[in-house]
């Protein structure tokens, strides 16, 4: 082995490359795929312009926490609000955090029962808020390690 890998490694000589030239003009083929969202990219009243700032780049999911203010882990991003900020932009839908809106970080879990009850209050407030963009949800963020092993349920 030591003689077979010492005869090839002989023989192989790598340069690099002075020059890339890259043709505009020449095309492969059109796109297949494409995404674009953002995780907390939009809140309630940031970007201020949506039409000039957003509407443009036709984006597709943005991700926030089922509800924003006191009491959840962020004051700012609640999802009905932002659905209903974007309702104008076709493209654009909201997927929603639902481990966003217990308080503080790591989670301060309140329990099984506690945590059914603000999941069934969110989407009764789904509901009711008549928005219809919406992208799906995620029922836990980042499982290992969010919340203390006192708290834990399982």
């Amino acid at each position: 082995m030591l003689i077979i890998g010492r005869l090839v490694g002989n023989g192989i000589t790598a340069h690099a490359a002075d020059t890339m030239i890259v043709d505009c003009n020449a095309v492969i083929r059109g796109a297949t795929h494409c995404a674009n969202g953002s995780l907390y990219g939009l809140i309630e009243n940031v970007p201020y312009d949506l039409n000039e700032l957003v509407a443009p780049l036709h984006p597709y999911v943005f991700r926030n926490p089922a509800r924003g203010g006191n009491g959840s882990q962020h004051p700012y991003g609640d999802a009905i609000k932002v659905a209903r900020r974007l309702s104008s932009i076709p493209s654009a839908r909201v997927s929603i955090d639902l481990a966003d809106m217990l308080p503080y970080w790591p989670y301060r879990w309140p329990g099984m029962d506690g945590w059914l009850n603000q999941v069934r209050s969110f989407v009764n407030d789904k509901k009711a808020s008549g928005c219809r963009n919406w992208y799906g949800y995620e029922i836990w963020n980042e499982p290992d390690g969010t919340f203390k092993k006192q708290w834990c349920f399982i």
